[in-house]
């Protein structure tokens, strides 16, 4: 188990607390059991995407879209067209659930929302490392990678087209990459400049260095503009 792998999830206080045990594979959690006993099977494809769940001797198949996220369950031999239970989410993640037949109970046993994520009873997803605000749309732990400008932000600020399902958005990481290349292209540069003004001479700049340091200013230049 990885450290994204959660074994467990509590939920509520005092008297009012339910726990969940997780069941994790490669692909992901495969069961949750209820502290009654109960436990919800979950069909994933090779990639982790969660296909049906089987809950109470009956299985549902799902659908989903690019990002992962539920858009409906429907039971097993029933109409694609009219299902027990179809989800619609705003960009961050707000979770709408519409139900039909024993869609509640259904709806109850699935978790997996929003970009797949766990959805707790509060809204917030559990987003491999990190947990997503429901309320600020913004994680609400620091990237322990430290590789995004905005240490609490949630996809670079574009939900609609980018996904964080790690919690370890790489994406900012090439506008820090884009200094370490200009850094690196103008202390090259500079090396056979200086030479040529300390002999009197002339030496040429290496084109390759040159192009690193443009290259380098170009993508260093953008993360400044693309930083949330």
């Amino acid at each position: 188990m990885n450290s994204s792998q959660r074994s467990g999830i509590t939920q509520g206080s005092g008297d009012n607390q339910t726990e969940h045990t997780l069941t994790n594979t490669a692909l992901g959690i495969s069961s949750i059991e209820q502290d009654d006993g109960d436990r919800t099977r979950y069909v994933r494809d090779p990639e982790g995407r969660m296909l049906g769940m089987i809950t109470g001797g009956q299985r549902y198949n799902a659908a989903t879209d690019a990002q992962n996220s539920t858009l409906a369950l429907a039971e097993d031999g029933t109409e694609s067209t009219d299902p027990d239970v179809a989800y619609d989410y705003t960009p961050y993640g707000q979770t709408e659930a519409t139900t039909a037949g024993s869609g509640g109970a259904v709806a109850g046993s699935n978790p997996f929302t929003y970009t797949g994520a766990y959805e707790l009873d509060n809204g917030d997803k559990a987003l491999g490392h990190r947990y997503l605000s429901q309320r600020t749309h913004r994680f609400t732990q620091q990237d322990p990678s430290w590789q995004e400008n905005n240490l609490y932000t949630y996809a670079e600020c574009d939900p609609i087209n980018k996904s964080d399902p790690s919690g370890l958005w790489v994406g900012c990481a090439v506008n820090v990459t884009g200094f370490f290349v200009s850094a690196i292209g103008y202390a090259g540069a500079a090396w056979p400049l200086a030479i040529a003004i300390g002999t009197g001479g002339a030496v040429a700049m290496p084109a390759f260095l040159f192009g690193a340091a443009v290259i380098g200013v170009g993508v260093g230049v953008y993360g400044i503009a693309t930083a949330c």
